[in-house]
């Protein structure tokens, strides 16, 4: 198909010819300007949202700080397991005793961001409870208007199980919500050898985008959602999404490292795998020897390893450590420095551009 430029100032964007999509909304409300299209091999309708409040981020931070926060060693909410004669579901329900202090813990962490300088916090799948939204919302506005010098710019907030709902939400800096990513692909939960699966009540009919000027695409993807290579590559090449992040509660991630390589490799993308530290503890999986930890999530950079600049990625991980075994909520904020201003140097991945701090 032929491709054509859409252009608003200084904000670029490829897309197929106008015969590929359907226009169905426009919007020039709020903070973004935004544009939804359908086009019929995802089958979903695709939401690009220009955010345009926000100042570049390679601009204003050439080093860019990245947190990641796995929270906790055990799931906070309590699984409501149901029977059927066809298959088994599962639901989540908060535990009400729980909610004010998680969510004071929260506010703790982002607070512990702000003074590290972190630019980007990525919190797991299943973070959230029913009051977080607000109770962070309310934390960020109040920063805003008392705090000039907070650097936090964007929040991947986790995923709240709602009346059948896996919801991840995307918040700026200063509390406003950004993108809001509904779960397509449910996962499941083992118990007496028998298997439960996520109870999604409403299929996702979006999929919503953030364009940023000079980053390019952000896309934010809830665990499962994370491997499905077909739709993944469709997005990634029609729209060139510059960052894939992924808000995960997953044993195994061999397979995220599997489809953030290709990323990295085919598209020159960073994933960002914010995995949960429950599962991997809990279940035991991926044991290592005495006195070595097993790897929670990373994150994925493309990267040229010889001479002979063949594409490649790079991998930085963050660990299971020794305070796992006593942490009960939100002790640890994994932190990665990303420089993008030296990725493509003279054409050329450099070997520094993002190390774990």
């Amino acid at each position: 198909s032929k491709v054509v430029k859409w252009c608003k100032e200084n904000i670029h964007i490829r897309f197929l010819e106008q015969s590929g999509f359907t226009a169905i909304d426009k919007s020039s409300e709020g903070p973004f300007y935004f544009k939804i299209l359908k086009r019929d091999i995802i089958n979903k309708r695709i939401k690009i949202k220009y955010y345009e409040k926000i100042q570049s981020l390679i601009k204003t931070y050439p080093e860019i700080k990245i947190g990641i926060i796995p929270v906790a060693k055990n799931l906070w909410c309590r699984p409501v397991y149901e029977e059927y004669n066809s298959k088994n579901y599962f639901s989540l329900e908060d535990d009400e005793a729980r909610l004010d202090e998680i969510n004071n813990k929260y506010i703790n962490i982002l607070q512990k961001c702000i003074r590290e300088g972190i630019q980007i916090v990525v919190f797991p799948e299943l973070a959230q409870n029913k009051n977080t939204i607000k109770k962070i919302q309310e934390f960020l506005i109040d920063e805003t208007l008392n705090n000039k010098s907070n650097p936090l710019e964007l929040i991947f907030i986790g995923s709240l199980w709602e009346d059948g709902k896996n919801e991840g939400i995307l918040l700026s800096g200063a509390g406003t919500e950004l993108i809001r990513s509904e779960k397509m692909n449910p996962f499941y939960l083992e118990k007496n050898g028998k298997l439960y699966w996520e109870n999604l009540k409403k299929e996702a009919n979006r999929i919503e985008l953030l364009y940023i000027p000079v980053i390019g695409c952000i896309q934010y993807l809830i665990c499962k959602d994370g491997l499905d290579s077909g739709w993944l590559h469709t997005i990634w090449g029609l729209f060139e999404t510059a960052f894939s992040v992924i808000s995960s509660y997953s044993s195994s991630i061999s397979y995220f490292e599997n489809i953030g390589s290709s990323f990295s490799t085919q598209y020159a993308g960073i994933q960002i795998l914010g995995n949960a530290c429950a599962p991997r503890i809990e279940t035991g999986q991926s044991r290592k020897p005495e006195g070595t930890y097993k790897e929670i999530g990373h994150i994925i950079v493309p990267y040229r390893k010889d001479s002979t600049m063949a594409p490649s990625f790079k991998k930085e991980v963050y660990i299971s450590m020794e305070h796992c075994k006593k942490c009960q909520f939100g002790e640890c904020i994994h932190v990665f420095k990303l420089n993008p201003l030296i990725m493509n140097e003279n054409n050329n991945f450099k070997d520094n551009y993002i190390e774990i701090l």
